[in-house]
């Protein structure tokens, strides 16, 4: 992540995969908890809910939408 700020590119994890969504989702749910309900449950719900969304979301092959002006086309083959 670094090195694309480095680079002023866009980082990958928030490009291609489900990084931020599943870390986003984990940590709302944690929010929540802190909000009022003091028990362990909800960091459990939050971590369990994170990696869930992620490992399926690899299994599946799921990633994020991309922007037509993200979208890399290759160039023409040279004839």
């Amino acid at each position: 992540m670094v090195r694309d700020l480095l680079l002023r590119q866009v980082p990958n994890v928030l490009r291609a995969d489900l990084y931020a969504v599943p870390a986003l989702l984990g940590a709302t749910v944690v929010v929540v908890q802190e909000a009022g309900a003091e028990t362990w449950l909800f960091p459990l719900v939050g971590v369990v809910s994170c990696v869930a969304v992620r490992l399926v979301a690899v299994r599946h092959g799921i990633g994020l939408p991309i922007a037509p002006s993200e979208r890399r086309s290759d160039p023409p083959p040279d004839e």
